[in-house]
């Protein structure tokens, strides 16, 4: 972790609008996904939902019939915010932005 947060400090001295964002699996979930990437230094204008596409195009095994949703302190995402929005509110003493993710199945498959 604090090789990311070096990695974080170096990037934001240059560009300011870029924020840190970690992904933690729910374990709560039986068969949860377990991305390759989970450490994520983004633009604080992206929304949420492309957020989401960035992170499916990661994870080879997308099903049409899974969604793919995103927690921030056990609160559901709004996929229209951009994550400035959730990172001024949810954002750690260290300045990340820890989002739990979760796929689960849709329309009943």
């Amino acid at each position: 972790m604090d090789l990311f947060l070096n990695k974080y400090k170096k990037i934001n001295a240059k560009n300011i609008n870029m924020v840190p964002v970690v992904l933690n699996r729910d374990n709560k979930m039986k068969n949860n996904i377990i991305l390759k990437k989970c450490k994520y230094i983004i633009d604080k204008q992206i929304k949420i939902r492309d957020f989401v596409n960035i992170i499916m195009k990661s994870y080879d095994d997308n099903k049409p019939n899974e969604s793919f949703i995103l927690f921030c302190q056990n609160t559901l995402i709004n996929y229209n915010l951009t994550i400035c929005d959730i990172y001024d509110k949810y954002k750690d003493k260290d300045d990340i932005l820890n989002i739990t993710y979760s796929k689960i199945s849709s329309f009943g498959f």
